[in-house]
């Protein structure tokens, strides 16, 4: 597991409110108005933004993609974890408050 990626499952995170979100066919693509940047999410990373969303903490969210693709409870918690870590760095995700 990599070194910086945040433990989120008790800690809740709120989408940036300067963040677009725009689906495509493969997922989404999320664009920070403030800075221009742009970031793409397959599909499942999609499925993650959108549970995050709707405030669901990351423990209940790679419970259900584990469950979902028939893969380790372990694996899904680090993938979700990964992800969750990117969008925090790029401020996608924010503290609420």
């Amino acid at each position: 597991m990599p070194d910086a990626v945040f433990q989120l499952g008790h800690v809740g995170w709120t989408a940036n409110p300067l963040v677009v979100l725009q689906q495509t066919d493969e997922g989404a693509v999320l664009m920070d108005t403030a800075n221009g940047e742009c970031f793409e999410l397959n599909r499942i990373g999609a499925e993650i933004w959108a549970s995050l969303a709707r405030g669901q903490q990351q423990d209940a969210i790679a419970t259900s993609l584990a469950q979902r693709y028939a893969i380790s409870e372990g694996s899904a918690q680090e993938d979700v974890g990964v992800l969750i870590n990117d969008l925090v760095r790029h401020g996608l995700l924010v503290r609420p408050g």
